[in-house]
């Protein structure tokens, strides 16, 4: 029996997914990313469930159709209005924004493949900071090592508040 709740848009009460196990099954197999289909449906829906996590923690453009006092039921932050594409065009906010979608199908692959990738925690000490060899010295800064989802930056540009417009991983 599957957990996910799918918010399709109509502000659906205790809704925990903008996507279905079947809805990443297509989104991997267009792309030819055949390592989705030898998870289990347990693995996958745990891995959509991660990418909502890191998809959820973001900020996005716009402003939520449902008053935040419906909370808990109505917790997801889509469907939202206001939304403006690149272009100037206003996002239907009945709807939920198929950019969203292969942005939690991409994010839910990445979580498959490397569970935990996209929200890493690391502590500051963690990192060499810098290293002298001879006369030469050199310093480094901690972001300047990190993976960068592109995927995922490509997916929402148009969604997410330019100031987190960067999805790394350290």
């Amino acid at each position: 029996m599957s957990l996910i709740i799918l918010e399709d848009g109509s502000g659906v009460d205790n809704s925990n997914s903008y996507v279905l196990v079947k809805d990443v099954d297509l989104f991997c197999a267009k792309l030819g990313l055949s390592e989705w289909n030898k998870a289990g449906e347990k693995e996958k829906e745990e891995a959509i469930f991660r990418a909502m996590d890191y998809i959820e923690s973001l900020s996005f453009r716009g402003y939520k159709v449902y008053p935040l006092s419906s909370y808990p039921l109505r917790h997801l932050k889509f469907p939202r209005y206001e939304i403006y594409t690149e272009d100037g065009d206003c996002l239907d906010y009945s709807v939920i924004p198929f950019e969203l979608k292969n942005a939690v199908s991409r994010a839910a692959y990445e979580e498959l493949i490397d569970s935990g990738c996209l929200k890493i925690n690391t502590a500051s000490d963690s990192f060499t900071r810098k290293e002298k060899i001879g006369s030469i010295e050199i310093e480094y800064s901690p972001a300047e090592s990190y993976t960068v989802f592109q995927y995922l930056n490509d997916y929402l540009k148009n969604l997410i508040s330019p100031v987190t417009t960067k999805l790394v991983r350290t």
